[in-house]
C-alpha cells in the first residue's frame, strides 16, 4: 500500500470533477481523508451556508490538531479573488462570509491535496455563458505546509499549518 494514498489518486479526483461537471453543470463537493491506522475514504460535504464551511473547516482542524490526519483532499465549486490586499479580502469574508458578490471574483474548481509536508492545489475557472457552462485549463501550484498570510484569507488552505500552530 502507498504511503499517499490519496496523494496518488490525485489524477482521479481532478478527472472526476471534469466528468461531474460535464455531466451536471457543477462539481458536488467530496472530501477524501486518510485517518491514521485507517484505509482512506471518501465523504460527501454538504454546504447550506458559510456556516456549514466553517464547521467543516474546524471539523479539519480539529482532526489535525490530535494528530489523526494525515492527508485529505477536498473538490469543490469555490469563489477566489486574485489581489495583493489581503486584509481587504479579510474583511469581506468578515462581513459577508463568502466571496460570492465580492466585485473582482472568480468561480472556479478546486482540487485541494494537503498533508504535514505539502499542499498541491489544482484549479480551473468556471466559464459560464448563455450557452452553457466549460471549464479552463488546470493550474497547479505545489508548496511545503507552511503557513503564509494568504491562508489567512481562505478557509480550506494551510489547514495542516495552522492545526499544528494550535500546538505550540
Amino acid at each position: 500500500m502507498s504511503k499517499t494514498p490519496i496523494k496518488d489518486s490525485l489524477v482521479v479526483f481532478t478527472e472526476g470533477a471534469i466528468i461531474n461537471f460535464k455531466l451536471h453543470g457543477k462539481v458536488l463537493p467530496v472530501f477524501g481523508l486518510k485517518l491514521k491506522n485507517q484505509e482512506p475514504r471518501l465523504e460527501s460535504v454538504v454546504f447550506n451556508s458559510p456556516a456549514d464551511k466553517d464547521k467543516f473547516r474546524q471539523r479539519i482542524l480539529n482532526l489535525i490538531a490530535s494528530n489523526q490526519l494525515e492527508e485529505f483532499v477536498f473538490v469543490a465549486e469555490a469563489w477566489t479573488t486574485i489581489t495583493e490586499n489581503v486584509d481587504e479580502v479579510r474583511r469581506w469574508l468578515a462581513k459577508y462570509g463568502s466571496l460570492e458578490k465580492y466585485p473582482d471574483r472568480k468561480e472556479i474548481v478546486q482540487v485541494l491535496y494537503s498533508s504535514p509536508e505539502e499542499e498541491i492545489c489544482y484549479t480551473t475557472v468556471i466559464n459560464r455563458g448563455s450557452i452553457g457552462a466549460s471549464l479552463g485549463e488546470w493550474q497547479v501550484i505545489t508548496r511545503s505546509s507552511k503557513l503564509e498570510l494568504q491562508d489567512l484569507a481562505t478557509r480550506f488552505q494551510g489547514l495542516f499549518a495552522q492545526g499544528k500552530a494550535g500546538q505550540n
